[in-house]
């Protein structure tokens, strides 16, 4: 801003005139005293250019610089957090975390025909390429059939494996550190006959195998369950489990409980029937809701039945019938989804199949199948994959019956990719786990 003062010489007559030009130079005075004086500075060199400077005010100078100042302050300071955002982001954004597919097998001798060994298959669960294997016979000098069953621990470092031996002995519990292949320890003495189920609860601190209930860690006993009951099933992150009642009472025989494997409490009670009242005479399968209020199972009465019982009031909540039994059942993480396993054979029903259920609907989808897997799937074993919106597949090896390695993607309702079996014209299959890449 520039200001030019000049003297105003009174014209005139009155006094009026004169006390006008005397306020006006007041004016001008208190103007300058307030905003600066104006001093002018010499015409600058060629290639300056013109300024006209202020003698400021100190205060009225940093109370007009504090707006400019403030605005520097804020874009500075957003560059800097955006910075340090920036490098946060690269320091401890996560890698993709990758999951395995673990299935255990049986791989009967190519010469002698008599003679077999038992295998875990380690597969990558998005292109269901062959990454590892794992030889029981490598763990222990005794012969290994094949795995019957097996789990995996959360975090995926730890395999839990229920191992048959080939000849008369109890089969044997073992934890294989899954990035060393090594045992960390083992236990022996299982009665093979009756297909226990290897179970990692309470988020991998405890594990259930048939009524012995273990602490992970060692492999110390926590406690021993009633024999009368035949566990089952249950969410890894609790340590509830169902189980079916084996009682010479003909009330009490075959309903469905719910047990806590931390505190042996039983509750709850379902007689696995179907809407008209008839009873499933056997149960297959079953396994418990994550809420612990339902129960998904697969039984018999005239055919093959899956059904959705209540706990707590003993009612039948949805049926579905089967072409054959023997199938399994998994749930969601989220408890929305149920994946129904129906075997099936070229006596039975025909090719296998897989029932997706949506349990808040209470409506089914089959998904459809590569026609070049019609006469040779057969579904059995089933899990969900991370995410909830897959599932992986495959045959079971007490049926004896070579198939691939499936995943289903249940958006598409089809077949994502099929894989067989290393040798599958010689092998079988038993235990499927899924869990993190250690």
């Amino acid at each position: 801003m520039r200001c030019s003062l000049r003297a105003v010489r009174p014209t005139g007559s009155g006094l009026a005139k004169a006390g006008r030009t005397v306020r006006t130079l007041f004016w001008h005075r208190d103007r300058v005293a307030r905003h600066g004086r104006v001093v002018p500075k010499p015409m600058p060199g060629k290639g300056g250019c013109m300024e006209t400077t202020f003698e400021k005010n100190p205060v009225r100078a940093v109370a007009r610089a504090g707006p400019v100042l403030r605005t520097v302050a804020g874009v500075a300071l957003a560059l800097l957090v955006c910075a340090s955002l920036a490098g946060c982001d690269k320091a401890t954004k996560p890698k993709p975390v990758k999951y395995n597919i673990y299935l255990g097998g049986m791989h009967e001798s190519a010469y002698t025909g008599d003679s077999s060994y038992g295998w875990i298959y380690v597969y990558d669960a998005d292109s269901l390429s062959l990454i590892d294997s794992i030889s029981l016979n490598h763990l222990d000098p005794t012969p290994r059939a094949f795995t019957d069953e097996l789990a995996v621990s959360p975090d995926g470092r730890w395999l839990y494996v229920l191992a048959a031996s080939e000849y008369s002995i109890p089969a044997t519990l073992w934890k294989l550190d899954a990035r060393t292949k090594q045992a960390v320890w083992s236990r022996p003495g299982f009665d093979d006959t009756r297909l226990l189920s290897v179970r990692v609860l309470q988020n991998g601190a405890l594990l259930l195998v048939g009524d012995t209930v273990f602490r992970a860690e060692d492999g110390s006993v926590v406690r021993t369950l009633p024999d009368s009951l035949h566990t089952m099933w249950g969410p890894a992150s609790g340590t509830k489990v169902v189980a079916i009642v084996l009682s010479r009472s003909p009330a009490e025989n075959g309903a469905i409980r719910a047990v806590d494997v931390a505190t042996g409490e039983v509750s709850g009670r379902y007689v696995a029937h179907l809407s008209s009242g008839e009873a499933l005479f056997e149960v297959y399968t079953a396994r418990l809701h994550p809420d612990g209020k339902c129960v998904l199972a697969v039984g018999l009465h005239q055919g093959y039945w899956f059904v959705v019982g209540d706990l707590e009031t003993g009612q039948t909540l949805f049926q579905y019938r089967l072409n054959g039994g023997f199938g399994e059942v998994a749930i969601s993480d989220d408890g929305m989804l149920a994946a129904v396993t129906d075997p099936g054979s070229r006596l039975i029903g025909g090719p296998g199949r897989v029932h997706v259920v949506d349990l808040r609907t209470l409506s089914v989808t089959i998904p459809s199948f590569p026609a070049e897997l019609l006469h040779w799937y057969w579904a059995e074993q089933i899990c969900f994959l991370p995410g909830d919106r897959r599932v992986a597949t495959a045959p079971q090896s007490y049926w004896y019956s070579h198939g691939p390695l499936s995943t289903i993607d249940l958006t598409t309702m089809r077949f994502e990719k099929s894989v067989w079996l290393p040798d599958s014209a010689g092998m079988a299959t038993g235990g499927m786990g899924v869990g993190p890449r250690p």
